[in-house]
């Protein structure tokens, strides 16, 4: 299985920092620093506290993915939302409203403020550089624009 710290795929150890962000499988984790009775705390203990919220995360509806991008930058979450091959659409505010479309993770069209006359590879590229903001990701939705409608609007490149 593929490991990555910071987006950057790994072999072996590596020393980790606090901020830092590991990407396992479908999971991101990120190092952040430890409380007081914490640090001190058993093994034992945190695997109870740990099953006591997997116990409440099964109980708890399902909710849309969200977050911000200050924590999980675009290029790491489009790498997690690919390898667990998830269909959607990602939707990232930072003052503009972007919208990734994927499909068994794979990007399929990409839109800011729902501007088609801006290319759907334009607008990815200038979303993958936004370093705040917002994003959400709702499930099974497709894209539902009317392809001929986009071919006949003027592009800008």
């Amino acid at each position: 299985m593929a490991r990555f710290v910071n987006g950057s795929k790994i072999a072996g150890r590596v020393l980790l920092h606090q901020g830092d962000r590991i990407l396992i499988g479908t999971s991101i984790l990120q190092v952040i620093p430890v409380e007081g009775q914490l640090v001190n705390q058993s093994e034992t203990e945190a695997r109870r506290r740990l099953a006591i919220g997997a116990q409440q995360r099964v109980a708890a509806p399902a909710r849309p993915m969200s977050g911000a991008i200050e924590v999980i930058p675009l290029p790491d979450l489009l790498q997690l939302l690919s390898t667990s091959r998830k269909s959607g659409v990602l939707t990232v505010n930072n003052g503009m409203t972007g919208k990734i479309y994927l499909r068994k993770g794979a990007v399929y069209f990409a839109t800011i403020n729902d501007d088609f006359a801006v290319s759907p590879l334009k607008s990815i590229y200038r979303m993958l550089t936004w370093q705040t903001g917002t994003f959400d990701l709702e499930s099974g939705v497709e894209l539902e624009v009317v392809m001929e409608e986009v071919l006949q609007r003027p592009r800008s490149c």
